[in-house]
């Protein structure tokens, strides 16, 4: 049995910037990506990913797959949906309130098309509906939703990583730090934690193989500190926050998802975000995440090319290999495409379009052979290249999205 993870244009359409570079499945909110979880929750079936033509390189997908289970790459593996899933027989479908496929069973799947199959007209039935419904299915719908349900979601992969248990592994080195609360945390071989202070009263901590935590850090749960990641002398982090593989972290964070390979390693505050991969928040970089009058922040939707309603908090959205300078603002509710430039001492506006250089109110088009040049340049600084799959997909991007003359404005 393989398990297909497709991506819903609509849902594509509403998590920009942060869709751009990836499919949805490798969105990060918790400790795992979407894409590790379905693998954790169906004892690790072979997965693969069907996604939109230009980001299909970076997965590698069969022409054929025997006895497939398909599901929605957006959507979190609870259990009334695995149970329904698990009872869905070949040919048949699972489709939401709107006539969107959620999941499906196949026996013999031909990959060739299956992005555009898949995601046909709400209203065409490419299977037949199972007998099954669900009456609420929880996943990602927006970018917001994924500093929305971070907490929620580090306790559900806490469970599909260790169980029921609340059995605190401290492996590793522990050198004079401390860790206080009634929740467990786990800190995985390699890892080092040096004079700070562990608090699990609200949530867990997870710190993954090869991550170190400086002198005089405080870390309040839920948080996943990923992979390599590394938390700097005195850096204050409050839940429910996700540090990426290889990020650099310092200042103060709060609710916010860091996907990979990003930094924020100075001064500064970053709440209620989310920043994709390889970007760079320069010295004291802070982001707005609510509003002087407390009333509901607006985002920029591309979808929609309008500003909408996200709540009372929203810090930053930003995408991939985006940077900011030294003392950056960011006014609340911040979207800031990938490939951007940002500098200056004034407040950018809120929503600064892909492959832009500037600040305030002075932009430019980022050049192309520049931007591939940065974005292969920061790479380097973690001992890594970009690929040319990736300088394809910045190309494609940079020749759709950059039709236009470059236009930001305030709100």
């Amino acid at each position: 049995m393989n398990l297909l993870l497709f991506d819903d244009p609509s849902i594509r359409q509403q998590c920009y910037p942060l869709a751009l570079t990836r499919s949805i499945a490798d969105f990060r909110i918790g400790i795992l990506t979407l894409r590790e979880k379905w693998s954790y929750a169906m004892r690790s079936l072979p997965v693969y990913v069907c996604t939109e033509a230009y980001l299909q390189p970076l997965y590698e997908l069969p022409e054929t797959l025997d006895d497939v289970i398909g599901i929605a790459s957006h959507l979190f593996p609870e259990e009334q949906l695995l149970r329904i899933i698990g009872r869905l027989a070949p040919g048949e479908g699972l489709y939401g309130e709107n006539g969107r496929l959620l999941a499906f069973r196949e026996k013999d799947f031909l990959t060739a098309g299956a992005y555009a199959r898949l995601t046909a007209d709400a209203h065409a039935v490419v299977f037949k509906p199972a007998a099954a419904a669900v009456s609420h299915v929880a996943g990602i719908h927006t970018p917001i939703d994924v500093f929305a349900y971070n907490g929620t979601e580090i306790l559900r992969d806490w469970q599909l990583l260790f169980g029921s248990s609340e059995k605190s592994q401290q492996q590793g080195e522990w050198i004079q730090s401390t860790f206080i609360g009634k929740h467990a945390v786990y800190s995985a071989p390699g890892t080092r934690i040096i004079a700070s202070v562990i608090n699990t009263e609200a949530g867990p901590v997870f710190i993954d193989e090869g991550a170190e935590i400086m002198e005089g850090s405080t870390i309040r749960g839920p948080v996943a500190i990923c992979r390599n990641a590394i938390i700097k002398m005195g850096a204050r982090i409050y839940g429910a926050t996700t540090i990426g593989p290889s990020c650099t972290i310092g200042g103060e964070v709060k609710n916010a998802v860091l996907f990979g390979y990003s930094n924020k390693a100075h001064e500064g505050y970053l709440g209620d975000s989310v920043i994709g991969a390889w970007c760079n928040l320069g010295a004291n970089t802070n982001s707005s995440n609510i509003k002087n009058n407390a009333g509901i922040v607006r985002i920029w939707n591309q979808a929609l090319q309008a500003y909408v309603p996200a709540g009372k908090k929203c810090g930053v959205l930003m995408g991939d290999f985006s940077r900011c300078g030294i003392g950056t603002m960011l006014n609340t509710g911040t979207v800031v495409g990938i490939s951007c430039n940002i500098f200056g001492g004034d407040f950018p506006p809120k929503h600064i379009p892909s492959f832009s250089w500037g600040g305030a109110d002075r932009w430019m088009r980022y050049d192309l052979a520049k931007a591939l040049q940065d974005a292969d340049a920061w790479m380097q600084l973690k001992q890594q290249s970009l690929p040319e799959t990736y300088k394809h997909i910045l190309t494609h991007l940079y020749h759709q999205l950059t039709s236009t003359p470059i236009h930001v404005h305030r709100v």
